[in-house]
């Protein structure tokens, strides 16, 4: 299905149940379905995408991207991981549907310690075991690795690797200090500001110098570095907006592909 006809369908289907907590991660309705929509573009923007593709989201939370991915897909497959039940629950519910006849559509709970989403479990996910799902071409990671301390994104850059076949492709979204984002940081700390605490030796980073998963930056060298011993080779970095550096890629986030060797 065409783009700009996919997005119609999606924001108009009577079909299409938007959660009742969308104002925390897509504002409106229309909000909710739109980001995904322009996700979308990114992905087909940057990867290899197609309809047949068999795709891989960790951290699909309500289906923000599952959703125009329903449309999009057509006999191929898709996953959704996510460690918050209710919304896995959530997607099976009123994702899962929209899917079209002879396509591979699930989504999969991963019960993992999250400080925000998944405080009541002790398990770590460094320390366990994840399912195996097979091989796929794309692996993604929306404002996930945002989010992710230096072990947990280890062990999920690490699995992504055991995920992606040859040749596929792995497509995240971090906030990374290259010297551009550094420089404006230290402007921002001269206004009193509240960056990211670049005092520490890293490798990540937190807001205002607290360990908390709220937000969490790293050098781009580093996580190319942690992508090649998994067996990824960076295919392009493009740096976002966050850190209020003057760029070309309009996006928020700094957006990374690689791909699996």
């Amino acid at each position: 299905m065409e783009i700009d006809a996919l997005c119609r369908q999606l924001t108009t289907s009577d079909r299409v149940v938007v959660p009742e907590n969308a104002a925390l991660i897509g504002g409106t309705k229309q909000d909710f379905l739109q980001m995904g929509c322009l996700m979308l573009r990114e992905l087909l923007r940057t990867t290899a995408l197609g309809p047949a593709s068999h795709v891989l989201e960790i951290g699909c939370g309500l289906g923000r991207i599952a959703y125009p991915l329903a449309l999009f897909l057509d006999g191929g497959r898709y996953v959704g991981l996510d460690v918050v039940r209710d919304s896995v629950r959530f997607c099976e519910e009123h994702v899962r549907p929209l899917a079209a006849e002879g396509t591979g559509f699930e989504f999969i709970h991963l019960d993992f310690y999250n400080e925000f989403y998944n405080p009541g479990t002790p398990a770590r996910l460094d320390s366990g075991v994840l399912p195996a799902l097979g091989d796929f071409d794309l692996v993604f990671m929306s404002s996930v690795c945002t989010h992710l301390e230096d072990a947990d994104l280890r062990a999920y850059l690490a699995q992504a690797a055991r995920w992606t076949r040859p040749g596929g492709e792995f497509w995240a979204t971090f906030f990374l200090i290259d010297d551009a984002a550094e420089l404006r940081l230290a402007e921002a700390r001269r206004q009193c500001a509240q960056p990211f605490d670049l005092s520490g030796g890293g490798p990540d980073y937190y807001f205002d110098g607290k360990r908390s998963t709220v937000a969490v930056a790293y050098r781009p060298e580093y996580v190319a570095g942690l992508l090649a011993q998994s067996g990824f080779t960076v295919k392009s970095i493009e740096f976002g907006s966050w850190s209020g550096a003057k760029r070309a890629y309009y996006g928020f986030q700094d957006l990374l592909v690689a791909t699996r060797t």
